[in-house]
């Protein structure tokens, strides 16, 4: 795909600011994605099995990759590639305030962040009957009638959708109201709600039933299936045992899918310490480990196992070079500038894309991310008219020089984050 197509100089500089700062951009990660494809071509199958009418089990995918594999990369090609199946997609950091095991949390999490292809962002906003999402528009009211004839829904969760949607409010505040059942539908009521004939709240017993009502509801108003990516999964290594194995008790049951509903993609990341801590990882559940346990012994990758391994896949030098010259492409239509860009810089990257990909550099970052920041450095370079032949005389050294240029912008953004 022409990465010009479609792309303004604005979103450009977005992206090329973000690769500067060493952070994956939010949008147009497909635009500079190589040697991936195999991976994206299994998990677009699971896609088209997860968003047809006839599709009755869930699927669960747990990337897992060392900081700079590229999990997050993967993530947001993974949402650019379900928005063209047509599904929602949301999206959860698990962390203290977001702990795995807590069903209420997760769930609060994914009714927030779920969007829909046209941007619709929010359960609740989603179904707003004052101005619904794009893709359930059609036959809203119809639809909207219909909700508490879906098989399956949790029954409070069902009078709460059909009130919000149909508007059937109680009492003379309609504004208040449909906030009120907006707030419960995104899990964040904390007053009574009997007056609307609601007599539970959305919590950690009853959250993994609710999310199965959730896909359901979607369903029925026409969106074919929901991708849920769950980020930093290995966050349960600093947990106590007693909530480790809760968490591993709650992600061996996504694995089995009792907790989800048909119509769902999960792609959870990991990362390889939780598969090899002998004393917090994966292999202290044992329920867990023989289900998703990696095949150490084969040399051939699965593309279609339930563990995504980047670990095992490692970019070839022609697929760093295809990065590069995308990133080029990019960085010629932030700045306006002409083919130059890459003319200027195309030796040095093929040098830089052989050693990038040996797998002979020792540094604190992965090669993947480092390169993407040389290749913007160089480009940087280049604008500003400076020799960079001469900059990048030893590429092994430039190598290094990037690594620690991240490594400070790690530092300065953990900085910022601590509170004085």
């Amino acid at each position: 795909m022409d990465t010009r197509e479609a792309l303004s100089r604005v979103n450009a500089r977005e992206i090329v600011r973000s690769l500067s700062n060493g952070v994956v951009p939010p949008r147009g990660c497909w635009r500079f994605s190589h040697g991936r494809q195999l991976w994206l071509e299994a998990l677009g199958t699971d896609m088209e099995d997860v968003a047809a009418d006839d599709g009755v089990m869930p699927v669960v995918r747990i990337a897992n990759g060392r900081n700079g594999d590229g999990k997050t990369h993967l993530m947001h090609v993974l949402r650019h590639l379900a928005f063209q199946h047509g599904l929602a997609v949301a999206y959860v950091v698990i962390s203290s305030d977001v702990p795995l095991h807590r069903w209420d949390r997760v769930y609060q999490e994914i009714a927030r962040t779920i969007t829909t292809p046209s941007g619709a962002q929010g359960f609740t906003r989603i179904l707003d009957p004052r101005k619904p999402a794009r893709e359930v528009l059609q036959d809203f009211q119809h639809k909207a009638m219909g909700v508490r004839r879906i098989t399956g829904l949790d029954a409070d969760f069902a009078t709460a959708v059909y009130r919000y949607t149909t508007q059937q409010t109680t009492g003379v505040d309609r504004e208040g109201d449909m906030h009120s059942l907006a707030a419960w539908l995104e899990g964040y009521a904390t007053g009574s709600m009997r007056q609307f004939n609601i007599n539970s709240r959305i919590d950690r017993v009853n959250g993994a039933a609710i999310l199965r009502s959730l896909v359901r509801v979607l369903r029925n108003f026409g969106l074919p299936g929901v991708l849920i990516m769950v980020d930093e999964v290995e966050s349960i290594l600093g947990l106590s045992k007693s909530e480790r194995d809760k968490s591993y008790q709650t992600l061996r049951l996504l694995v089995d899918g009792s907790n989800l509903s048909e119509h769902t993609l999960v792609i959870a990341s990991t990362t390889p310490p939780m598969y090899t801590d002998l004393e917090r990882g994966l292999q202290t559940y044992p329920a867990l480990w023989s289900r998703i346990k990696p095949d150490d012994h084969g040399t051939e990758v699965n593309y279609f196992a339930t563990i995504v391994d980047l670990t095992k896949a490692t970019l070839s030098a022609s697929d760093f070079l295809g990065i590069a010259r995308s990133i080029a492409e990019i960085y010629e239509i932030a700045w306006n500038l002409s083919a130059t860009s890459w003319a200027s810089i195309e030796e040095l990257a093929s040098e830089a894309s052989e050693i990038a990909a040996s797998g002979e550099l020792t540094m604190t970052f992965s090669a993947p991310r480092v390169f993407v920041k040389l290749i913007v450095d160089m480009l940087d370079q280049a604008r500003a008219g400076r020799d960079i032949d001469e900059a990048y005389s030893n590429m092994r050294r430039a190598f290094g020089a990037a690594d620690r240029a991240l490594a400070d912008l790690d530092a300065k953004s953990l900085a910022a984050a601590i509170p004085e």
